[in-house]
């Protein structure tokens, strides 16, 4: 079938679908029951006959986008065996001044906000510790040899294969990978592997407290695709051809659609088919635990990193606690346990740390053999746990400085738990009776933030008449990072902190502690039942918008992250047992004018291309309108839908809030021709695709 059949094919089979898709429509809009058996299936077909459609793109793009992504391209690029990479077709018209290169701007389009928050805020590897990796065996403090898998041996080896480095939580896995990945001898170690070939090295970390891409398969394969084609340009014609063959034909101003786990497996293959004949590829992927899913289907990444190995003889070297899951996939590959091999790093960090310590010092000078001895004590009690022995140095030295006394420290030291959950008891416990009720606040708005900067955070924390006397010009947002990490320190003794302008766990294992019931009903008591983080953190969201650069003139894309975050913490705040209704129905309706007059203003400037005229003084404000800002979700210029507010919240389920307005505005229940009603939209929460426009338009839901 040629390209032009095909287009042709493709406009028929479109056709079919507009038409099945109107008739669905109407069945949906006799449906109000949610869980209907009925409403599932309509759901599941209308599903169907919007699948093919994407995103944020004209009519032009999507019939070039329906023969590009349907194109056998492994077969196309099978064809071309033999020829060099650097023969592929290149464009050959120049750059106008400020255009973005084609090959940038697809590499561009894997990234992601956080692509290197969590290598950057991991701890780097304390002076002279992990120089034992590089050695094949080290003696313990007996003089008996301790030995384990080579790793040197192992990167020098040619074939592919892998390399597991397990231990508890807290033993200093992440630190330990993060040194491997940076580490300057890597290279050479790998010269032998990399056969005269250029050598590509890649590496993701893991972090499940961290945002979707943080933790899912397909920010581990962006971020993959995204180091490996920054290192190797001339690749991605080959490596992303649909997207390469889009650019050239449309230019510079294309939309190509959201990367998918499809496109993304397929276009990793293609990057591992030259690993060998280009270069020689070696991966290094931190916290497989950390996996959204780890615990219920940990063989979804474990046998993928096996195919990687066995498919293309792939050196890639991994880490994660030693779940049996892992211990069982593992059992036949090279791994160290890092608790058996950490004793003398973990006593050299001990010494560095008190030995630098002028109160400790003046202490030795007196106790001496007890001072030695308490340092011992430290780094039995460990069991090779680097994160306890950090937390336990910084708590002795902290008590040392007004308390200088032996015997006390060895007390404190005997009475601390050695288990790293036993630990963050006690830390919690630790904290003055005074400062629970704000250690409270900040350990529950941490656990429901969206992500969110510490700006937002701080806001959210210091409540409405601080928001509501707040200028927040530059000067105020960089001395709030300062001021949060004053209050994190003294209110959580360190257990949380800022790492990359958002607040954070110290390690993985503190969401762990604070999950356990028994824990949260510790944490949640110490603060009234009225207090709700999710409507301070509603309210905060917008007080912060209102005085970011970006939010002037807001582009669609800003304007609707603003609309997915609001709904978010709505939404959890319905999810609550003291749900203050009106300041929900206040804090949304605010959301609700304040992104109608930036509409307004983004469309009069051009900034958007969908016509908004209904700002928040307008009459028709907050009614059904084709003219209000709930309109960009279609990106067209002109739309006859009419669309409100109140009609977003009843998809996202924001039902309180449906029912306020509703009860205000009974108006808004009145049917019209050409109007997505309440209960459309209630029904069928993720319906885009409209007949009228041919596109699908942007999806504003959270994910819900």
């Amino acid at each position: 079938m040629t390209n032009h059949e095909y287009r042709q094919e493709t406009r028929k089979e479109d056709q079919r679908h507009t038409d099945l898709g109107s008739r669905l429509d109407h069945i949906a809009r006799k449906l109000d029951r949610r869980h209907d058996p009925a409403y599932d299936f309509a759901r599941e077909l209308i599903q169907v006959t919007s699948q093919e459609r994407t995103t944020q793109i004209s009519q032009k793009n999507e019939n070039l986008i329906h023969i590009l992504w349907e194109i056998d391209w492994n077969s196309w690029i099978g064809s071309r065996k033999g020829e060099s990479v650097l023969s592929f077709p290149q464009p050959t018209k120049p750059l106008a001044k400020g255009e973005v290169p084609i090959d940038m701007k697809i590499i561009s389009t894997l990234s992601f906000a956080e692509i290197d928050a969590r290598e950057e805020a991991i701890s780097d590897a304390h002076a002279a510790t992990f120089q034992w990796l590089f050695k094949d065996q080290e003696t313990d403090e007996n003089g008996e040899s301790i030995s384990w898998p080579s790793f040197p041996l192992w990167l020098q080896e040619t074939r592919g294969s892998l390399y597991w480095i397990t231990g508890k939580p807290g033993s200093g896995k992440s630190t330990l990978m993060k040194f491997i990945f940076e580490n300057e001898q890597l290279q050479s170690y790998l010269n032998e592997y990399s056969r005269n070939l250029p050598l590509l090295l890649a590496g993701f970390f893991f972090w499940n407290p961290g945002t979707g891409m943080q933790k899912s398969r397909e920010g581990l394969l962006r971020t993959l695709l995204y180091q490996c084609l920054l290192a190797r340009r001339d690749l991605v014609p080959l490596v992303a051809p649909r997207r390469w063959a889009l650019y050239n034909i449309l230019g510079s101003d294309a939309k190509a659609p959201e990367w998918t786990w499809r496109e993304l497996t397929e276009s990793f293959e293609r990057l591992c088919s030259y690993h060998g004949k280009e270069f020689q590829l070696a991966l290094f992927i931190d916290g497989l635990d950390e996996f959204d899913g780890a615990e219920q289907f940990p063989e979804v990444l474990v046998g993928w990193i096996k195919g990687v190995v066995q498919r293309h003889s792939i050196k890639v070297c991994v880490s994660s606690r030693p779940w049996n899951t892992f211990s069982d996939a593992f059992r036949n590959d090279r791994s160290l346990a890092m608790q058996a091999l950490t004793k003398r790093d973990i006593r050299r960090f001990v010494h560095a740390q008190f030995d630098d310590n002028p109160a400790f010092a003046e202490l030795k000078e007196v106790y001496a053999a007890e001072a030695d001895e308490l340092l011992r004590d430290i780094v039995d009690k460990a069991e090779g746990v680097f994160l306890w022995v950090s937390l336990v140095s910084r708590s002795l030295l902290s008590t040392l400085t007004d308390t200088p006394s032996i015997q006390h420290l060895q007390k404190v030291l005997d009475e601390t738990p050695s288990d790293i959950m036993g630990l963050y008891d006690s830390i919690w416990r630790s904290i003055p009776s005074a400062k629970l009720a704000s250690a409270s606040k900040i350990f529950q708005l941490y656990r429901i933030q969206w992500a969110e900067s510490s700006v937002v955070f701080w806001l959210a924390y210091e409540g409405p008449t601080v928001r509501a006397s707040t200028v927040l010009d530059q000067p105020k947002r960089d001395g709030i990072a300062k001021l949060l990490k004053r209050l994190l320190d003294g209110h959580t003794r360190g257990l949380l902190e800022i790492s990359s302008d958002r607040v954070g766990p110290l390690h993985r294992s503190v969401t762990d502690w604070m999950q356990r019931q028994a824990t949260w009903d510790q944490i949640t008591r110490q603060t009234s039942a009225d207090f709700d983080p999710a409507l301070e953190f509603l309210e905060s969201v917008l007080t912060d918008a209102s005085f970011r650069e970006d939010m002037k003139i807001p582009t669609e894309s800003t304007m609707i992250i603003l609309c997915r975050s609001a709904f978010h913490y709505a939404r959890r705040a319905c999810l609550g047992s003291h749900l203050d209704e009106c300041r929900l129905v206040k804090g949304l309706d605010a959301v609700d004018a304040f992104l109608s007059d930036k509409a307004c203003v983004s469309y009069s400037t051009g900034t958007i291309i969908t016509e908004v005229a209904v700002n928040s003084e307008n009459p028709q404000h907050g009614c059904f309108s084709n003219r209000g800002w709930p309109s960009i979700q279609f990106h067209v210029s002109h739309t006859y839908i009419e669309v409100c507010f109140v009609g977003l919240a009843a998809a996202a389920g924001l039902l309180p809030y449906v029912k306020a307005k509703v009860k205000a505005h009974p108006e808004l229940l009145l049917a019209g021709e050409s109007r997505q009603s309440l209960v459309e939209s209630a029904v069928f929460p993720e319906k885009r695709a409209y007949p009228e426009t041919g596109e699908a338009g942007y999806t504003i839901l959270p994910g819900l």
